[in-house]
């Protein structure tokens, strides 16, 4: 669901980005009927395809990696070390930038995301926190699918004026 919101809204922006989603649990799974049913309310097209892995290629050639929960960032460094400056939970990327400032004009992704992972430690990804994980509404009422869809647009629309702060609108 993030990576269709999020592409849609880079798209609607005019920034050209390729986006994915990988998962930890299973490939091959198709898209629960639920998340296109919550995605339709934001006329977001449901992913098309079945769910992927983590690719630790595709994770050492990535810009950014955002994760939906702390542990999710934690896997991602065990993974690959190099990654953890780059991969941030989504609610903790866009609370950062808040914090930290918008990209700058000129400013390269690499620097920015730097700028943005300057004061972290490598405990500040312990434990669970409802300040950085997005509630994944697996196996729940469509009700909590359209709660983690509005979320994930909050998300998305803050991150894409965080990040892209001179794209042609």
């Amino acid at each position: 669901m993030a990576a269709a919101i999020l592409g849609q809204r880079l798209a609607q922006r005019g920034i050209t980005a390729t986006v994915r989603s990988a998962g930890w649990l299973a490939a091959g799974d198709p898209v629960p009927p639920e998340v296109g049913q919550a995605l339709s309310h934001l006329q977001v097209p449901s992913p098309a395809g079945l769910s992927r892995l983590v690719d630790p290629d595709e994770v050492a050639g990535a810009d950014l990696i955002l994760a939906m929960e702390r542990q999710h960032v934690r896997k991602v460094a065990a993974l690959d070390p190099d990654a953890w400056p780059k991969t941030f939970t989504f609610k903790e990327l866009v609370r950062r930038g808040s914090s930290h400032g918008a990209r700058r004009d000129g400013e390269v992704m690499a620097d920015w995301l730097a700028r943005l992972h300057a004061e972290r430690t490598s405990t500040s990804m312990m434990g669970a926190a409802r300040e950085d994980d997005v509630d994944d509404p697996f196996g729940r009422r469509q009700r909590a699918y359209v709660r983690t869809v509005e979320e994930l647009d909050d998300l998305a629309g803050r991150l894409v004026e965080l990040g892209w702060p001179s794209a042609p609108a």
